[in-house]
């Protein structure tokens, strides 16, 4: 048997062994418990797993009628999550930090979406910019609060730039596009994901766009993650490993069946383009799926990465207090799946 074929046939074991104990769970015969999954940011393809668990079932097999509402930024979700507004969420892990670390928010990751960082520089070719170095002396188009403008002083350093060499113009997250294409700036700093949309409308207008992903360039730091409150997994474990493995379930099923699984995206944001959707997936999953997810598990988090990407935002938002690895995230809920790539 081919191990794409053995993978899938391990996967659908599991999934039916776990279905059928939620169904034999006692809260899940006796009524849904509602659940409220609050996303980082406006539904696209980065969020296509959950709404897989959604329409697939999981959620409603491990006992959960979940609503899945979209976000206002990843500090705004930390902030919610904390306050109890929802029961779990997804936040860039550096704004998870941050929130523990200066306003006291009671929160902690229990699996990492993003395991590569999709912090990207998009650059104009005809401007002469390839690589980091490149960028001396060129403008950079970001919003003023933005997560890639406190990180980008570490990745000059790594690559022996002086980080005030470059030129930083300040503009809301809605035009930089439009900026980068015009020739306004000549970069702009934003996530990989939205490269199917940014580079057919600069082709179309004949500018080419290079990217300077901050992982290819030594700074690889975890990004979007599940969290929830300190007290959730203190008061409620066995609901929040329920939760926890159908959500990555979903993820899991997305990976292997990509068409169906944007299709139920889709279904649930009809506004969407789902052949655009398709490639942001793929653009999701080759950063999901990393050599260390493949060996380790979907989700898992290590350490040593934990660590890394704690001491950078310390620095980069000149954060002294001392907060140990172990109170920022726990592989404590996650199931051990190992989805194949084959069918893509």
């Amino acid at each position: 048997m081919r191990k794409g074929k053995f993978a899938g046939a391990i996967a659908g074991l599991s999934l039916l062994a776990f279905l059928m104990g939620s169904w034999a769970n006692p809260r899940g015969a006796a009524g849904a418990e509602k659940q409220r999954l609050i996303f980082n940011w406006i539904p696209y393809a980065l969020h296509t797993g959950f709404y897989v668990a959604k329409e697939r079932g999981y959620y409603k097999a491990a006992g959960f009628d979940v609503t899945l509402d979209r976000g206002y930024g990843s500090s705004d979700t930390a902030k919610k999550i904390a306050a109890g507004v929802g029961n779990v969420g997804l936040s860039d892990f550096p704004a998870v930090i941050r929130g523990r670390a200066t306003a006291g928010l009671k929160i902690k990751a229990v699996g990492v979406l993003l395991d590569r960082s999709v912090n990207v520089i998009y650059a104009r070719d005809d401007r002469g910019i390839r690589k980091p170095t490149d960028l001396i002396g060129k403008t950079i188009g970001a919003p003023k609060v933005s997560a890639l403008r406190s990180t980008f002083p570490a990745l000059a350093k790594m690559n022996g730039i002086d980080p005030n060499g470059v030129n930083w113009v300040n503009m809301p997250g809605s035009a930089l596009h439009s900026a980068l294409i015009s020739g306004k700036v000549d970069s702009i700093a934003t996530f990989s994901t939205i490269g199917p949309k940014l580079l057919p409308k600069a082709l179309k207008n004949n500018v080419v766009v290079n990217p300077i992903l901050f992982s290819d360039y030594g700074l690889d730091l975890y990004s979007v993650t599940m969290i929830v409150q300190d007290k959730e997994i203190q008061k409620n474990p066995g609901r929040l490993r329920r939760f926890v493995e159908a959500s990555w379930r979903g993820v899991a099923h997305a990976v292997e069946n990509p068409g169906p699984a944007v299709k139920d995206l889709i279904k649930n944001r009809g506004a969407l383009s789902e052949a655009t959707e398709r490639k942001v997936w793929r653009i999701v999953v080759n950063h999901l799926m990393t050599p260390y997810q493949r060996t380790h598990g979907l989700g898992q988090m290590s350490a040593a990465k934990t660590k890394l990407t704690r001491d950078i935002t310390f620095k980069a938002h000149n954060i002294t207090k001392d907060i140990p690895v172990e109170d920022l995230y726990t592989n404590a809920f996650l199931p051990k799946l190992f989805p194949s790539r084959a069918s893509w």
